[in-house]
């Protein structure tokens, strides 16, 4: 039960950061910056690598229930164990720039992980749909997720 809890809370926190719309071009505008930092990371979350995901993690980055970046990457080595392959489904609801070292975006992500130790797909299937919010900060010359929270949403 204790692994289950902590495997929704990873869900949740790679929810914000599997936010994506690429953009073919370098990015130009902080919300372009964004965009491709957040397709960073998805990348790094459907690879299952979690050097990819925490380069664009803050090391100031705190999220809703008060779990820091060390707190996140350990929950993000289990979540990642559990999971031998995840989808992200992404509907970006806004990004906002607060000011020129912020970013808040809002999206509606489903993901779609297939549990590591199952006979059946179908049986192994776990999906969750968020609305989640988070935060990017401009540190030095690079967009760093900072902050994020979620509320669970039904799916149908």
């Amino acid at each position: 039960m204790q692994v289950k809890n902590v495997a929704k809370y990873a869900v949740c926190v790679f929810l914000i950061v599997g936010l994506s719309s690429c953009t073919e071009d370098a990015p130009e505008t902080p919300e372009e910056h964004v965009r491709a930092v957040i397709s960073a990371i998805e990348a790094g979350i459907e690879d299952r690598d979690t050097s990819d995901i925490f380069d664009h993690v803050s090391q100031n980055y705190q999220d809703h229930r008060g779990k820091d970046r060390d707190d996140l990457r350990k929950l993000a080595q289990v979540y990642l164990f559990a999971n031998q392959n995840i989808e992200l489904i992404v509907h970006i609801n806004s990004i906002e720039q607060i000011n020129s070292q912020s970013i808040a975006v809002e999206a509606t992500v489903t993901m779609v992980g297939t549990a590591a130790r199952t006979n059946s797909r179908l049986t192994g299937l776990r999906m969750d749909n968020q609305r989640v919010s988070g935060a990017f900060v401009l540190e030095q010359t690079e967009w760093k997720l900072s902050s994020v929270s979620w509320e669970r949403q039904s799916i149908f």
